[in-house]
């Protein structure tokens, strides 16, 4: 939520893959808003997933913090995984146009990818296969909800989808992304190119194998510079700070 609104895609407000009417969209996206406002009124702080959430709401609490999802562990560390590496690229997550024009690209450049989700051909897959098809990916493939012409007249509605990235990095998976320039700080961790680009950088990559050797060092850095005790004490020290906790 920034500046008043829920601003993906002409609010993200959708049921299956049919739009609601203008009226009912404009009447969900009030009763959401009016929920959070409610349940804000009670709060004593927030930790947000975006920036630009943070920046929105910090006058309104006593502590309003952007908090970002890092390292937690593995239950299996990347040293014992042993799948092989025989899906060319993978992408999971809800289908929505934007995503589907990218993806309908890659067949041009002789690459299928697996795909699976909200939408999709193959559906929502239960948290093992998701993991399994992962470990096997060699590119893991990752893309906005919705583009920036989705909303027009409301704020940009790119961002980085931290739970799909986590766990990419979670695995060494190299990470193709398209170049998110807002709230996304795993950039560092990704190779990031323009949307109409990216088919022929995923071709690339793989024809050079070079996703191994960049997946695995993205991977090492990540768990070392974003484990959560690193990030989360300086955010735990400043939302005490902003209650007035010693």
């Amino acid at each position: 939520m920034i500046d008043g609104t829920i601003p993906y895609a002409s609010h993200g407000i959708t049921y299956g893959s049919d739009k609601m009417e203008a009226a009912k969209k404009e009447a969900a996206l009030k009763q959401r808003m009016d929920g959070f406002n409610l349940a804000a009124a009670e709060a004593d702080f927030v930790w947000c997933f975006l920036e630009r959430t943070a920046a929105s709401y910090r006058d309104r609490f006593k502590a309003c913090e952007f908090m970002p999802v890092g390292y937690i562990g593995d239950t299996v560390p990347p040293s014992r995984r042993r799948s092989p590496k025989d899906i060319d690229a993978f992408f999971f997550g809800k289908m929505t146009p934007h995503r589907m024009r990218v993806l309908d690209t890659l067949a041009a450049r002789k690459i299928a990818p697996i795909i699976a989700g909200e939408f999709t051909g193959l559906g929502w897959v239960p948290d093992f296969l998701a993991d399994s098809l992962l470990d096997r990916a060699k590119v893991g493939i990752n893309l906005t909800l919705h583009d920036e012409a989705s909303s027009p007249g409301v704020s940009d509605p790119r961002f980085a989808s931290c739970m799909r990235i986590v766990e990419m990095l979670r695995r060494d998976t190299f990470i193709l992304s398209e170049d998110i320039p807002l709230d996304n700080p795993y950039r560092p961790y990704m190779r990031n190119v323009p949307v109409a680009e990216l088919a022929e950088e995923c071709r690339r990559v793989l024809d050079s194998e070079a996703w191994r050797a960049e997946g695995e060092a993205a991977g090492a850095r990540f768990r070392t510079e974003m484990a959560v005790q690193k990030i989360c004490a300086p955010v735990i020290d400043r939302t005490l700070a902003g209650l007035g906790v010693t």
